[in-house]
């Protein structure tokens, strides 16, 4: 009972994260929210099968992988064309000089695996993801972060490699 429960909260103390990676793929939050609260529950239903062969953050992301692509699969067949985004792109302008250069280089990562932990990573990758097509988007999540390959993302999103 004690070992139980003791999964139950060091699965809990995991939900931030969970959200911040659900977060990243699902623009719409009451997706993310379902998407971790079905992970949760997952996770709380096969606790027996943790043997604790990985990291517990390692098998709540794979869970949450398989439910964040079910969400994707069902916004996919639900889905309506977004209107244009607005705006004439003079944000991203401003980032270059007339001759193509940065205006202020981007900071050098010294470590990728902190800088992806990173708050603010997260806000500039979703702003990022807000500007591409919705598809583009998604092709990209599903390839980058979900690890999808070629024909499971056009066969996903209809169209051909």
């Amino acid at each position: 009972m004690a070992a139980e429960t003791d999964l139950r909260r060091r699965i809990e103390t995991e939900r931030a994260y969970l959200v911040r990676f659900a977060a990243v793929h699902l623009r719409n939050a009451d997706a993310v929210e379902d998407a971790v609260q079905e992970t949760l529950l997952a996770a709380l239903a096969g606790a027996d099968s943790f043997a604790g062969r990985s990291n517990l953050r390692t098998w709540l992301t794979g869970i949450l992988k398989h439910k964040i692509i079910d969400a994707m699969r069902r916004a996919g067949r639900e889905a309506t064309l977004p209107d244009a985004p607005e705006g004439d792109g003079s944000e991203f302008d401003a980032l270059f000089e007339q001759n193509g250069h940065w205006v202020a280089h981007p900071e050098a990562w010294t470590d990728p695996d902190a800088a992806l932990e990173q708050k603010q990573f997260f806000a500039v990758l979703e702003e990022c993801l807000a500007k591409l097509p919705p598809r583009a988007a998604r092709a990209f999540m599903m390839r980058e972060h979900l690890g999808s390959g070629t024909d499971e993302i056009c066969r996903e999103l209809g169209v051909s490699s």
